[in-house]
């Protein structure tokens, strides 16, 4: 052969090499789509890739700061709400008036006040003075308007029938109490408590109250607890831009129209336990320092959890029953949610939260669509033995710990991951941790296997593998690692072509040192890698028979056998590809 490189080979060499360069450019974009790194998961709401790897590296809870919108804050506004990489930036301000001279306050204590501003707990609240509140609001409602008929809540609470008679002489009572503490009864409308702007320095008890025309506050700071626990209310309950410094309980609370909670901060314990809504159920740029606890509730109209939602500590809604669609949306858990054995009746669609705890949906039924779309858990996510009877979509969810646990769970015909979020590598994930995502990651695939969903199979195939590659037994764990590096688990087929390339340039190096020529030794390697062709018989004939006696030939054999494998890896990943279509 002649000494030169000859035109020929040039332009196959660079053919080849464009053709490797599209394969791969392909390969990559593949990838992306498919495996999307947390760069590309994140970084649509982070703005900036070194901002988000600065915050990853920092700490993993301080990712939500990147979810959260900016909210322009009034001048007036009690609560400013910002978010830093330290957590919600809370900028808390005074009212302008005291609570003690207003009318309103006045009908809600002709009683008395509770006793102190320091009880921050609704357990320490005096209960008997609270029913005495009640009834004489009741009383007050009856004696300014008795054609509102009010018997029936005055005998529920008093416990026994009243008279007309018993009923009179009540109200005169009442009505000496109430001149004695100021209070005008001539307007009905004093009895319509929207209360703005006051400071309320002593714990408001509302416990028993029945409210006809409903109840609102608005940038209002209550200093101690505040219970509303067995309230009833026939008309719209609101709080916008209040603070609270201790606790508040709705258990048990009946509010038969909606329930608004807009711009409030809770610095204790809330308390949603037993809580009845017939009407809009809303709450939104809300943070909850402490825990929210409202096992048990029913909701029975629309419901929306969104925009800013911080909660700040665990969030029990155990045996929630929700009757109308559900909307959780653009919130922070840095804690727990539990929402075991709850009950979805409509649609229920969680969006763009960020979970950095444990979140437990064991057993829960849904009864329509579940929508749980771009959410991100960096805990543990566990809906086991739940009841998808409907549609279901996990689209752009990501996990950066634990994969998620859906034992015993039965999916629907059109549930899906695509677009699919960010999953942890196994290598990522610590030994103890990979022997809870194992088990996880073989029910994932046998559900997919079971649904003809290859391409979902053959991900969690690969993430079980990574698993196996990790812990497994010595052999078991090499053997993996090159199936891993040559062909990603049989679904690449950029690394097989790469292989071959790298296969026909080590051996075109090493046969340099049997002929004279480039061209001769590009020649056979080549035709070795296509030995199946039979093109290293008529090919390369003189060459071969010039390796005759020497250690050439073990790199022909070895040659040939690596080109068998890869070619064999190659047509495993179009076989997959294929099978996935």
């Amino acid at each position: 052969m002649d000494s030169k490189v000859s035109p020929t080979w040039n332009r196959c060499s660079q053919k080849i090499t464009y053709l490797g360069a599209i394969l791969l450019r392909f390969e990559n974009a593949q990838l992306r789509r498919i495996l999307r790194s947390p760069y590309e998961t994140i970084c649509s709401w982070v703005g900036t890739k070194r901002d988000f790897q600065r915050s990853k590296d920092a700490n993993f809870s301080n990712w939500w700061v990147h979810y959260l919108e900016s909210r322009e804050a009034n001048e007036t506004d009690l609560v400013e709400i910002g978010f830093d990489e330290d957590g919600p930036r809370i900028n808390l301000k005074e009212p302008k008036n005291s609570a003690q001279e207003l009318q309103e306050y006045k009908l809600l204590t002709i009683e008395g006040e509770q006793a102190s501003s320091r009880k921050l707990s609704v357990y320490s609240l005096d209960d008997i003075l609270s029913r005495k509140n009640a009834r004489s609001w009741l009383e007050m409602h009856n004696a300014c308007d008795p054609a509102v008929g009010i018997v029936e809540h005055l005998e529920e609470l008093g416990g026994a029938k009243l008279g007309a008679k018993e009923l009179l002489g009540r109200q005169k009572e009442t009505l000496k109490k109430a001149k004695a503490r100021g209070v005008s009864t001539t307007l009905k409308n004093e009895f319509r408590l929207e209360i703005e702007d006051q400071d309320f320095t002593h714990p408001i008890s509302l416990e028993y109250f029945f409210l006809f025309w409903g109840l609102k506050f608005k940038r209002c700071r209550f200093r101690g607890a505040m219970s509303l626990e067995k309230l009833k209310s026939r008309n719209a309950v609101s709080f916008e831009d209040c603070i609270f410094d201790g606790d508040v309980s709705f258990r048990d609370a009946c509010i038969y129209s909606s329930f608004d909670m807009k711009n409030c901060y809770f610095g204790g314990n809330c308390d949603f336990s037993n809580l009845y809504v017939s009407g809009r159920f809303t709450l939104s740029d809300t943070v909850f320092s402490d825990g929210l606890f409202g096992p048990a509730m029913s909701l029975q109209a629309t419901c929306y959890v969104e925009r800013n939602l911080f909660f700040g500590n665990n969030v029990n809604l155990d045996e929630t029953l929700v009757g109308v669609d559900l909307t959780f949306r653009k919130n922070y858990f840095d804690k727990d949610l539990w929402m075991n054995d709850a009950e979805f009746q409509r649609g229920a669609y969680f969006s763009h939260n960020l979970f950095s705890g444990e979140c437990l949906l064991t057993s829960s039924k849904y009864q329509s669509s579940v929508l749980w779309m771009y959410n991100t858990h960096i805990g543990d996510f566990d809906v086991s033995d739940a009841d998808l009877s409907r549609s279901m979509s996990m689209a752009g969810t990501s996990f950066y710990n634990l994969p998620p646990n859906l034992l015993g769970t039965e999916l629907p015909d059109d549930f899906g991951w695509a677009p699919r979020g960010y999953w942890a590598d196994p290598s990522e994930l610590n030994a103890k941790t990979r022997l809870t995502a194992f088990p996880r990651y073989s029910a994932l695939r046998r559900k997919h296997s079971s649904r003809g969903d290859f391409a979902d199979q053959h991900f969690f195939y690969r993430k079980e593998l990574a698993c196996r590659m990790l812990d497994g037994e010595f052999f078991e764990r090499k053997i993996l690692r090159v199936f891993s590096v040559l062909s990603n688990f049989g679904w690449s087929m950029t690394r097989p072509l790469i292989g071959m390339a790298s296969n026909v340039a080590f051996h075109t190096f090493v046969f340099r040192a049997y002929f004279s020529t480039f061209s001769e030794s590009f020649s056979l390697s080549l035709a070795n890698q296509f030995s199946f062709l039979g093109f290293n018989r008529f090919l390369a004939d003189e060459a071969l028979n010039g390796l005759e006696g020497s250690s050439g030939e073990l790199f022909v054999g070895l040659q040939i056998f690596f080109g068998y494998a890869l070619w064999g890896l190659f047509l495993l990943s179009i076989a997959n590809r294929v099978r996935m279509k």
